[in-house]
C-alpha cells in the first residue's frame, strides 16, 4: 500500500480511520508493506529539534498500522539511532516516510538505506531489498560495461589501440591457418575489452567508496552529535 497522507495534521484521524474502515470494508487481506509519506511521525527520535507529534494523529495512525498488523520495522531494528529524509526550509530534519512492513517478512529484510532521490524531489528515497524465502535463484546475469566509462578517455584509447591491433591481424589473416578465424579474434577482442573495463571500474569505484565511505562516516557522527537539537548550524 502506497501512503501519501496529508500535510495538515488535523486531517490525520479521519484519514487513518477512514483508510481502516475502506480496507475492512473491500475485505482486503493486510498489507505486506505500507510504505510512502505519512507527513507525520510516531516517534520523538524521527525528529530534529526532538519533538512529538499532534497526539490525535499519532493515535490514528497506530489504530490503523495495528488493525492492518504493520510494524516499523526499521525503528524496531535500530530503537536509538537517527536518521532523516526531508530538511524544512528552517532546517528541521524529519523521518516522515518510512515503510511499515508486516512481522513475518522481517527477517527478508536487508540493506536498508536513505539515499538522494534520482528524480527531482526535496525528500530522499527510503531503501530496502526484500528476498522472501520462497524467491526464485536469480543469478549474477551478464556483465556490461557501465555507461559513464564512456567518457573515460584513457580506457577508450587502450580500446582504440586493442580495435587497430584486431583489424591488422584481420588483414593479415591466413586462410591456411587454422588456429586463428575471424570469430576467435572477436572474441579475443571482446574478452580483451572486458578485462580493460573492469580494471576501469575497479580503479574508479575505489575512489568513489572511499569518498562515500568518508561521508557516510562524518553524517553518522553529526547525526549522534548533542547539538543536534539545539543547533540550527549542525542540522
Amino acid at each position: 500500500m502506497n501512503i501519501y497522507a496529508p500535510t495538515d495534521l488535523r486531517a490525520h484521524p479521519e484519514f487513518w480511520k477512514e483508510l481502516e474502515e475502506q480496507w475492512d470494508h473491500l475485505n482486503l487481506p493486510a498489507p505486506t508493506l505500507m510504505l510512502g509519506d505519512f507527513n507525520l511521525t510516531e516517534d520523538p527520535l524521527d525528529r530534529a529539534p526532538t519533538r512529538c507529534d499532534y497526539e490525535l494523529a499519532v493515535s490514528a495512525l497506530r489504530d490503523c498500522r495495528q488493525a492492518l498488523n504493520v510494524q516499523d520495522t526499521w525503528r524496531q531494528t535500530h530503537p536509538m539511532d537517527r536518521c532523516f529524509t526531508y530538511t524544512s526550509a528552517n532546517n528541521a530534519l524529519s523521518r516522515i516516510d518510512r515503510i511499515y512492513t508486516q512481522p513475518e517478512i522481517s527477517q527478508f529484510l536487508y540493506d536498508w538505506s536513505i539515499d538522494a532521490s534520482q528524480v527531482p524531489t526535496d525528500h530522499k528515497v527510503l531503501l530496502v531489498k526484500y528476498a522472501p524465502g520462497n524467491a526464485p535463484f536469480i543469478g549474477k546475469g551478464q556483465w556490461s560495461c557501465p555507461l559513464g566509462l564512456l567518457h573515460d578517455t584513457a580506457l577508450m584509447k587502450r580500446i582504440t589501440t586493442l580495435g587497430q591491433s584486431l583489424q591488422n591481424e584481420i588483414n593479415t589473416l591466413s586462410e591456411d591457418d587454422r588456429s586463428k578465424n575471424l570469430q576467435t579474434l572477436w572474441e579475443s577482442f571482446k574478452v580483451d575489452i572486458m578485462k580493460e573495463a573492469k580494471a576501469a571500474v575497479r580503479a574508479q569505484l575505489a575512489k568513489i567508496e572511499r569518498k562515500k565511505t568518508n561521508l557516510k562516516k562524518d553524517l553518522a557522527a553529526t547525526l549522534c552529535s548533542e547539538t543536534l537539537d539545539s543547533e540550527e548550524d549542525t542540522r
